[in-house]
C-alpha cells in the first residue's frame, strides 16, 4: 500500500509542478499586458462598462422575465398538465414530468440571481425613474419566482406523497431531505459533491482575477475578501459536516 501511495504521488508530481509554472507564467503575461495596455486605457473601458450598464439596467429584469421566468412557469403547466393526465400506470411520464420541474427550478433560480445583480446595477441608472422601475419590477419577479417554487414542490409532493416540507418552512431543506428515501439521498450527495467542487474550483478563479484586477485597476484589497469568504465556508462547512456525520450526529 505504501508503496502504491508514493508511486501515485511520483506520477501526480510533475504534473502538478508544471501546473504551477503554467499559473504562474499566465499571471506574469496578464501583468505584462497589463502594463503595456496602461492603467488609463483599462480605467476607459471599466468607464464604458459602466456607461453600458446604464442603459441597460432598466431593461434587465423585464428580459429576465420573459427569457427565464415565463418559461419556467410554462415548463410547471406542462409538467402539472401530465400529472394531471398520468394513468398511474406508465412509469416513464412522472419522470419526465419531475424533469420538466427541476428545469423550472433551475430558470427560476437563475432568474432570482439575475434579478438580485440588476438590484444591486440599479444605481447605475442613468435616471431616477429607471431605478425606481429595477426596483418594482424587482419586487415582482421575486413574488413570480417565490409563488412559482411553491408550485413546483408543491407538485413534486403530489407526485411523491412521501415528500415533506413547505417551502415557507425555514427547515424546509431539513424535512425534504428526511423524507427522501436512500436512492435520492446518494443523488443528492453526488449533485453537492459536484457543486462542492465545481464551486470551490470557481471560488480559487475568482480570488485570482480579484487580486489581477487590484493591481492593474486597484480595485482594493475589500474586492479579495468574498472569494475567499465563500472558499473558506465551503472548505470549513464540508468538513466539520463529515466529522460530524463520522461521529453519528445530524449533519444539519
Amino acid at each position: 500500500m505504501k508503496d502504491n501511495i508514493e508511486r501515485e504521488n511520483r506520477k501526480a508530481f510533475p504534473k502538478f509542478i508544471l501546473f504551477l509554472l503554467a499559473s504562474a507564467l499566465g499571471g506574469g503575461v496578464l501583468g505584462f499586458c497589463g502594463g503595456i495596455l496602461g492603467i488609463q486605457n483599462l480605467e476607459n473601458a471599466q468607464e464604458a462598462i459602466l456607461k453600458v450598464l446604464g442603459v441597460i439596467v432598466p431593461w434587465g429584469i423585464p428580459v429576465i422575465m420573459v427569457t427565464l421566468v415565463l418559461p419556467a412557469w410554462l415548463l410547471y403547466r406542462k409538467a402539472n398538465k401530465m400529472f394531471q393526465g398520468w394513468d398511474g400506470e406508465e412509469e416513464e411520464l412522472p419522470r419526465k414530468a419531475e424533469e420538466k420541474l427541476n428545469y423550472s427550478l433551475l430558470f427560476s433560480n437563475l432568474a432570482f440571481i439575475l434579478d438580485c445583480f440588476f438590484l444591486s446595477a440599479c444605481h447605475m441608472a442613468n435616471t431616477n425613474q429607471g431605478m425606481f422601475l429595477t426596483i418594482v419590477l424587482y419586487c415582482l419577479d421575486l413574488v413570480l419566482v417565490v409563488f412559482l417554487q411553491q408550485k413546483v414542490v408543491d407538485l413534486t409532493r403530489r407526485m411523491n406523497p412521501e415528500k415533506q416540507g413547505s417551502v415557507y418552512d425555514l427547515k424546509f431543506q431539513k424535512k425534504w431531505l428526511e423524507s427522501c428515501d436512500e436512492a435520492e439521498r446518494a443523488k443528492i450527495g453526488q449533485a453537492s459533491y459536484k457543486a462542492y467542487f465545481v464551486t470551490a474550483q470557481v471560488a480559487a478563479i475568482l480570488w485570482l482575477i480579484t487580486v489581477v484586477s487590484n493591481f492593474m485597476l486597484g480595485t482594493g484589497l475589500f474586492a479579495t475578501l468574498p472569494p475567499l469568504i465563500i472558499w473558506a465556508t465551503l472548505q470549513v462547512v464540508y468538513t466539520v459536516t463529515a466529522i460530524k456525520q463520522e461521529r453519528g450526529g445530524d449533519p444539519l
